[in-house]
C-alpha cells in the first residue's frame, strides 16, 4: 500500500522501525553492536485504542541507549500535552540509560519549559548544550554515565529556566581509571537552533564547548533536532548525528522524497533516512506525530534502531582500506557517491530521499569514515 493518512490526533497506525548499521572503521570492540533506539517528534501523538500501542512496541526491541530528538510536545498553548512523552520516558528508563534535547517545539510552546524537569524527575537525562561520557565495560552490558550533564555559564533565556541537577542523582559511578576493557561513548546534546535566534554560528561554538567535555571519548553520538545543521556536524568530525524535525518531508511523493520541511522547503535534501559525508553520518528520523499541517500522507511513522558495526560487508580488505561505496545515484551513469546502501542480506536502502541526497556530495571513499550499511524497514514510502 502506498497511499497512507495519518490523522492528526489518537491513531491505530503502528510506527515503522527501520534498523540501520552504522558501519565505523575504528569503532571500539566493546561497542561492536551498540545499538541506539531513537524516538523524535512525538508531538503528544497517541497510538493505539488505550493509548499504549508504541509503549508496547518499545517493550518489544532491544537496545543499548534511548535518545529523544526533540518535539516530545506541540508548541500551541491550547495543544500542549505531555502525559504521552512523560509515558514513553517512563517506559524507557527502566531499559538503559534515556537522553533528550529540546526540539523547537519545546521553545515555542509556553508551557515547553514544563517538559525538561518533568524528564528529568522520571531518570531521563537532559542534555543542554553539554555532554556525557558512558563507560562501556564490555559488549552486551548497559552503559553508564559516568558525570552529570554540565549546563553551558550562558545564561538561558527567562522563558525557560536553567535547569538545576536533582540533589540526589541517579546512582551512577564514575568509570574506574586505568579500566583496559571499558571504553568511552561520548554523548553530547544540543538545544534547538531556535535557543541560539536561529544563528548557526552561535549553535556552532556552544557545540565546541560540548565537545571538549568528552575530549577523550573514542566514538562521538550527537543529538541535535535539525537535520540542516548537517555540515556543522561534519564540521565538529560528528562520528554519529541524529536529527528528526522535517518529519520526513510530510507529504512523501514516490520516486522523489519528502514535499517540504520547515527550514529547508521544498524538495528538501534531508528529510529522512541515512546521509553520510566526509567522517560524519546522519541519521534523521520521520518521526511519530504532526505539527502545523495535519496530516502525514504516504509517510507513516517511526521509530529507529541504529546499531554501530565495525565490519564491513566487502570483507577485511575494504575495511583496512576504510572503502564506502553508494547504491544511491542519480542514474545508471552518476560517479559513486558515500551513503545509505543495501547490504548484502537483501535489506533496502533508507529511502528515496537519502539518494536524491547523495548524489549532491561526492566524496572519495579514502575520507569516508561512516556508511550505512542497511536500513530494514526503511523504505519510507512502503507501510
Amino acid at each position: 500500500m502506498l497511499f497512507t493518512l495519518i490523522p492528526p490526533t489518537r491513531t491505530s497506525v503502528t510506527p515503522q522501525v527501520p534498523r540501520y548499521r552504522v558501519y565505523l572503521p575504528s569503532l571500539p570492540r566493546a561497542l561492536r553492536g551498540f545499538t541506539v533506539l531513537q524516538i523524535s517528534d512525538l508531538h503528544s501523538q497517541r497510538f493505539g485504542p488505550d493509548g499504549r500501542a508504541l509503549l508496547q512496541l518499545v517493550g518489544e526491541l532491544s537496545f543499548d541507549l534511548s535518545a529523544l530528538t526533540g518535539d516530545l510536545v506541540n508548541g500551541k498553548s491550547w495543544e500542549y500535552y505531555d502525559l504521552p512523552a512523560l509515558e514513553l520516558a517512563e517506559a524507557l528508563v527502566d531499559r538503559a540509560p534515556v537522553y533528550f534535547v529540546t526540539g523547537n517545539h519545546e521553545w515555542s510552546s509556553p508551557d515547553g519549559e514544563l517538559l525538561p524537569p518533568r524528564l528529568a524527575e522520571r531518570g531521563v537525562r537532559v542534555l543542554r548544550n553539554s555532554a556525557e561520557l558512558l563507560a562501556v565495560p564490555r559488549p552486551g552490558q548497559p552503559p553508564r554515565p559516568s558525570a552529570r550533564p554540565r549546563s553551558l555559564q550562558r545564561p538561558l533565556p527567562p522563558r525557560l529556566p536553567r535547569l538545576q541537577p536533582r540533589s540526589r542523582p541517579l546512582p551512577l559511578p564514575r568509570p574506574r581509571k586505568g579500566a583496559a576493557a571499558e571504553v568511552r561513548l561520548g554523548i553530547i546534546g544540543m538545544d534547538d537552533i531556535t535557543y541560539f535566534d536561529e544563528n548557526p554560528a552561535c549553535f556552532s561554538a556552544a557545540l565546541e564547548r560540548a565537545l571538549a567535555e568528552v575530549a577523550s571519548a573514542e566514538v562521538r553520538i550527537l543529538l541535535s533536532h535539525r537535520p540542516e545543521l548537517f555540515a556543522v556536524y561534519r564540521r565538529h568530525q560528528i562520528d554519529l548525528a541524529l536529527s528528526g524535525h522535517a518529519h520526513g518531508g510530510q507529504i512523501r511523493l514516490p520516486h522523489i522524497g519528502g514535499l517540504f520541511a520547515p527550514g529547508q522547503g521544498l524538495l528538501p535534501p534531508f528529510d529522512a533516512g541515512a546521509f553520510v559525508e566526509d567522517s560524519c553520518c546522519m541519521i534523521v528520523n520521520r518521526g511519530l506525530g504532526r505539527s502545523a499541517f495535519p496530516w502525514r500522507i504516504n509517510n507513516p511513522p517511526e521509530i529507529a534502531l541504529i546499531e554501530l558495526t565495525d565490519e564491513h560487508p566487502r570483507g577485511a580488505d575494504a575495511d583496512s582500506r576504510g572503502e564506502a561505496h553508494a547504491a544511491a545515484r542519480a542514474h545508471a551513469n552518476a560517479p559513486e557517491r558515500t551513503g545509505a546502501y543495501a547490504h548484502p542480506d537483501g535489506a533496502t536502502q533508507a529511502g528515496e530521499s537519502g539518494a536524491r541526497a547523495h548524489t549532491g556530495a561526492t566524496q572519495t571513499a579514502a575520507r569516508t569514515h561512516a556508511t550505512v550499511l542497511s536500513a530494514q524497514g526503511g523504505g519510507c514510502d512502503a507501510v
